[in-house]
């Protein structure tokens, strides 16, 4: 009798450590994709601010003759 009550806590145990593990690796697999995600939206922002600064730079060589003041 005492030899199966250990059996079904060790089987207990092992059951609830897979379980675990694969929670981890659930939560593991979630934080990756919201990095990428993150990753994806920095780009994405990077990308406007560079169109943004072309077309100050632009607006600046155009007006480049205009606007000094003597």
């Amino acid at each position: 009798m005492l030899w199966l009550t250990k059996r079904e806590k060790a089987i207990e145990k092992s059951i609830n450590d897979k379980r675990d593990f694969n929670h981890l690796l659930g939560n593991q697999k979630q934080i990756s994709e919201g990095i990428s995600t993150g990753f994806d939206d920095i780009e994405e922002q990077i990308k406007h601010l560079r169109e943004l600064m072309l077309r100050i730079e632009s607006y600046l060589i155009r007006n480049q003759g205009t606007n000094h003041r003597e």
